[in-house]
């Protein structure tokens, strides 16, 4: 609990009434149609994001006699139609199309920017933390910023698994 004396009261303001871009549908695509007997799943080609070790983990994934060797040789070859909705670790995720998702715009108030001191990184994790944010730098989902804002960061290792 906080004091009342920190209490944070909100702002009696009205804001512009800024344009929204209209909702544009977005088109269906045009479905292939399943094959009766498709090719079986050993034979795939295979592609730069569909690897043979990522089939191999993907079959390995399926309870064994769960899906026969047919509706297996089935869900590769959907997979593999599919494959750019696919992701295997960040680098090869996208993004929405900004001509359906535009950028949201945030509307504030002026106020004064908060800062918080940073909370230490322990040395003992210290280089793991550093990799990982350029890694998130890296994959686009963060960004250097020059903001007048501060916020804490609590690094904590997260048990394998």
């Amino acid at each position: 609990y906080k004091p009342v004396s920190k209490r944070k009261r909100p702002i009696a303001v009205t804001l512009p009434h800024l344009r929204r871009e209209p909702y544009k549908p977005i088109p269906e695509p045009i479905i292939p149609k399943l094959p009766h007997h498709p090719p079986n799943w050993k034979e795939f080609a295979y592609t730069k994001k569909l690897t043979p070790e990522r089939v191999k983990q993907l079959v390995d994934s399926v309870t064994p006699g769960f899906l026969s060797e047919e509706e297996l040789s089935l869900l590769i070859w959907v997979v593999g139609q599919n494959e750019d909705a696919l992701a295997w670790d960040d680098s090869e995720r996208g993004t929405f199309k900004p001509q359906y998702f535009p950028d949201y715009i945030m509307e504030t108030v002026e106020h004064v920017p908060w800062q918080e001191a940073p909370i230490r990184i322990p040395e003992a994790i210290k280089e793991e933390t550093i990799d990982m944010l350029r890694q998130q730098i890296a994959n686009g989902n963060l960004e250097p910023a020059q903001a007048s804002y501060r916020a804490r960061v609590f690094v904590v290792l997260k048990p394998k698994g």
